[in-house]
Parts: structure tokens; C-alpha cells; sequence
């Protein structure tokens, strides 16, 4: 029996898992034949399921565009999400096309997070009226109803009980571009004005020094420093590079002991950041947000920067930490409660936890007019299958062969794992779909 649907995704991709995985089993629920596998392995698992049509994620990330371009050149009809869906006017071509640079329009349906994106994308490419529908941020409905880790049993379980503060530190991802920045604007955002990066370069050096000093002259608080995910394996090109042997600090991403980023922002009591759009999930938990701007705060950024409180020194974030531990709140910052709130509406479309069922009904409803891949599609896949990945894949599936590797890297991408497409996602979600928390 053929697949309706097959979802091809990263296998340690927790941001994705969290979009596709309560998607994958409402559309079940519903009837619909829905696999999700390997994307490193498309087009082999495209020919073992023969879907009619293949669904992803995101929009234009590097890795999948370039399977976009290949399954559209076969003629594989694909539905797409978006992963990062808060569209801006200034950065539109970033948001809409990313590494897509020949700008070519590759899905049959494309779900987007709420109505200003589509009023923004229709107004460009009224030509795609009838393709373009809203299904609110999926990845965003864990925060409606999911209990995360709390401060208690993470400082307990790892022995750091004399720590009864903790603030978290977000990571800028724009800082991976210092440098190299016309790879940035010729692969994702050519429209990205280019003396920001002056600003950044500035900034970076001087984060590096205050964050230290706030971290030094806070020593009784624990700092959880949430590397962004793109620069975990080179810390030193970040904000975080003078602060690795601190005492008191705690790094958080994929492959620590706090590797989830709602379990990171939970733990925390204030949340602090340059530019991040984790600040929106942090506004979701109820944290409050301060922005550490030591030049200045007027640059391009997205409108979540209108919700938090901008500050330029040491001094003003002491003077704002003081307030909170005394009081349980900043007064300044509840001010700006009627703004993050309109702010968080008209991000993720719809704040009721059920966007993964708004985008499912879509799916469910679009799914019997959409084209859909027949045999002689799936056979033009045969050329692309990379067959020396296959047999080391099978061969690491019967384990000897990896007795003769010194090093194993990611072995997760190597084969399909139950565990490494989110088991624990999977267990959790059963149990939203049939009503529990």
C-alpha cells in the first residue's frame, strides 16, 4: 500500500521534531497513511514508500532546498512548513526564499504562521493565492500545554543545589556571519542592509567583556549560556568564547546536560539575550527579557525587540536584577505586557495549543486535489541514491563494522532509530492528542 504522506526530517532536530511529530499523528489519527523517516536517506525511503506526497519542515534551510530542487525536478509533489515564520518587510526575501536564491516556488501547499506573512508574501506573489494557507506555529504549541523541566530538579540532579538564582544567557546567531558576510547576503538575505555587520563585529567584542564582568560580579548566581545551534561546535566565534572555565556558568545546547531550550528558559529566572528569537518562547513561559545592547539597539531586528527592555551597560542590568529579586518582578518591564502580548498573537497565529490540528484539518482537507507522484517519479530518483552511504549504513546497522572505527560520528544519521525521531516526542504527543497533559 502506497504512503500518503511521508515526512522526511532530521533525526535530532528537536526545534522540527516538535513541528512535524504532533503533526505526524494527528493526520494518523485521522486516517491519513503518514510515515516520517530519514532525511538523509529521501530518496531511498521515497522508493520503499512510494508516498504521493512528501511534506517537510521548513521552508528553505540548506539542506532541504537542495532536496526540494531534486524532488520537484522528479516530480514528487511536496508540501512544506515553515520553521522560522515571524516575516518582517525588511527581511522578507531572508524569511520567504533563504537559500532558495533561485527563488523558485517549489511546494504544492505551503502553511505559514499567521496572516501578516501571507498579506507580505501575497503582496509580492499574488500568483500563489490559491497555495498559501495559515496554520499558526506548531512549534510553539508545547508552551500551551507542556510541563518543562523545573529549577528545582535540574539544580538538584546536578548537584548544584547552592545555587538559588539562575539566569539565562541566549545566544545571537548573526554573529556566525562576522567575516564572512557576503555569504550571507548572497545565500540568504541579499536585501540585509550591510553596516549592521559593522555593529555586530563591535558588539561581539564587547559582549564577550561584559557578559564576563556580569557573570564575575554575580557569582552566587548560576548562568545557563544557550550556545545558538549553528555555532555549538565553535564556541570561540561566539559571544560566550571568555567564559568557558567560569565557575558558575552552565552551557545549554543539543549535546549537554540541558539541551532543550524550553527546559533551559524554565530554569530560568530572567532571560537575557543580544538578539534571539527565543525571546518569544521565553515570553510564552512567563520569564521576563532583557536585551544587552552595548552600541546601540537601533539596527535591523525583528519586532520582538519592542517587547523587552534594552539596556547598553552592566550597571543598568544590575540595577534591573536587583529590582527582580526583591520584588518578583520589574515594573518597567510589566509595562510592556499589552505589547508582548499583541506581539505573541500576531506571531504564531493562534495561542491555543492547537496548530498542529489547524494545520492538519488544512492538510486533510487539501490533500485529494493536490498532483501526486506516480511510479515513473520514483524512478527517477534511482540515479541520486548515494549507495556507498547506504551500505555503510547497513553495515554500521550490523554493529562489527564499527568495532573497526576509532571515531563514530553522528551515528544517529547513519540508520533509522526509533529513540533518534523523537521517542519521547512521540510518547508525549500520543498523550496530548487524547486529551491528557
Amino acid at each position: 500500500m502506497r504512503t500518503d504522506i511521508l515526512i522526511l526530517e532530521l533525526p535530532n532536530s528537536d526545534r522540527d521534531l516538535n513541528i512535524t511529530i504532533p503533526l505526524f499523528l494527528y493526520l494518523k489519527n485521522k486516517g491519513i497513511n503518514v510515515v516520517i523517516e530519514n532525511l538523509k536517506f529521501s530518496y531511498l525511503n521515497i522508493l520503499k514508500y512510494r508516498p504521493k506526497i512528501v511534506l517537510f519542515s521548513s521552508l528553505h534551510d540548506s539542506v532541504v532546498i537542495e532536496e526540494k530542487r531534486k524532488l520537484h525536478k522528479a516530480g514528487i509533489p511536496i508540501i512544506s512548513l515553515t520553521c522560522e515564520g515571524n516575516f518582517t518587510e525588511e527581511f522578507f526575501s531572508g524569511y520567504f526564499w533563504g537559500y532558495n536564491r533561485e527563488e523558485y516556488f517549489y511546494q504544492e501547499l505551503l502553511l505559514l504562521w499567521n496572516q501578516k506573512s501571507i498579506d507580505m508574501t501575497l503582496k509580492r506573489h499574488p500568483e500563489l493565492s490559491d497555495k498559501i494557507f495559515l496554520g499558526g506555529s506548531i512549534g510553539h504549541d508545547r508552551y500551551f500545554y507542556k510541563k518543562f523541566m523545573p529549577k528545582e530538579i535540574f539544580l538538584k540532579t546536578h548537584s548544584l543545589e547552592k545555587y538559588k538564582k539562575v539566569i539565562g544567557i541566549a545566544g545571537c546567531g548573526m554573529f556566525k556571519y562576522i567575516g564572512i558576510a557576503d555569504d550571507y547576503f548572497n545565500q540568504v538575505n541579499p536585501d540585509y542592509p550591510k553596516d549592521q555587520f559593522d555593529i555586530f563585529e563591535k558588539d561581539l567584542i564587547k559582549l564577550r567583556v561584559l557578559y564576563k564582568e556580569l557573570i564575575l560580579r554575580n557569582i552566587d548566581v548560576l548562568f545557563i549560556l544557550r550556545v545558538h545551534p549553528e555555532l555549538v561546535n565553535e564556541i570561540d566565534k561566539t559571544e560566550f568564547s571568555e567564559l568557558i572555565n567560569l565557575p558558575n556558568v552552565c552551557f545549554s545546547h543539543n549535546n549537554s546536560i540541558l539541551p532543550k531550550i524550553e527546559d533551559s528558559i524554565n530554569i530560568s529566572d530572567i532571560w537575557i539575550g543580544y538578539e534571539s528569537n527565543t525571546t518569544l518562547e521565553a515570553w510564552l513561559i512567563g520569564k521576563p527579557v532583557i536585551y544587552l545592547n552595548p552600541t546601540t539597539s537601533d539596527f535591523k531586528r525583528e519586532n520582538h525587540s519592542n517587547g523587552v527592555l534594552i539596556v547598553n551597560n552592566i550597571e543598568k542590568i544590575q540595577d534591573l536584577l536587583f529590582e527582580f529579586y526583591a520584588t518578583g518582578s520589574i515594573q518597567s518591564y510589566e509595562l510592556k505586557n499589552n505589547i508582548r502580548n499583541k506581539l505573541i498573537n500576531e506571531t504564531i497565529g493562534f495561542r491555543d495549543g492547537l496548530n498542529h490540528k489547524r494545520s492538519g484539518d488544512i492538510i486533510f482537507e487539501k490533500l485529494h486535489t493536490l498532483p501526486k507522484a506516480t511510479a515513473l517519479n520514483y524512478f527517477k530518483l534511482l540515479p541520486l541514491i548515494n549507495w556507498k552511504w547506504l551500505l555503510k549504513s547497513y553495515l554500521y546497522n550490523q554493529n562489527w563494522y564499527w568495532k573497526f572505527r576509532i571515531k563514530i560520528t553522528k551515528p544517529e544519521y547513519l540508520f533509522y532509530k526509533g529513540s533518534y525521531f523523537g521517542e519521547n516526542h512521540i510518547l508525549y504527543y500520543q498523550r496530548v492528542l487524547k486529551g491528557e497533559k
